[in-house]
């Protein structure tokens, strides 16, 4: 995936994804760090479909 699409996920869901991770751990650095952590792994997964044997119809 293109950086500019990462930047698209990133733009969208950065304080909807914050938010919600703020309501369930209650602490702000920790929901800024799990959100950076969810976004590093699409960065790095986003390509690699995991089970491609779902995508052949």
């Amino acid at each position: 995936m293109m950086n500019a699409e990462i930047n698209t996920i990133w733009i969208d869901l950065n304080e909807e994804l914050y938010h919600f991770i703020l309501s369930k751990v209650k602490d702000e650095q920790t929901s800024k760090d799990i959100r950076q952590e969810v976004f590093l792994k699409i960065e790095t997964k986003i390509d690699q479909p995991k089970h491609t044997s779902k995508l052949i119809g």
